[in-house]
């Protein structure tokens, strides 16, 4: 699995509640795939596990800092700062 590298404080961009899920994912492995894309290397792409499945999670990273994100879960389709894409960035 692939590692988000040296990021800064991204803990701004999450309510806090969400924040404290999206650790207590990670830290129980959910996040199950990282890696940087071969064509764009801002982009990075996750799998993680849900509760109705895997999400898939598409995160925009430049210079340390977090541009821009996306997650399939249903929760994402309505905020882009979700506990998935805060566990992906915690790994």
């Amino acid at each position: 699995m692939g590692r988000i590298g040296q990021l800064k404080d991204f803990s701004s961009l999450f309510d806090e509640r969400i924040l404290e899920r999206a650790k207590g994912y990670r830290d129980a492995g959910m996040v199950t795939s990282v890696a940087q894309s071969a064509d764009d290397g801002d982009l990075w792409h996750a799998r993680v596990a849900g509760t109705l499945g895997f999400y898939d999670v598409d995160i925009r990273i430049h210079r340390g800092m977090v541009i821009s994100a996306a997650c399939t879960c249903p929760y994402g389709q309505k905020h882009s700062y979700c506990k998935h894409v805060g566990a992906v960035l915690g790994v």
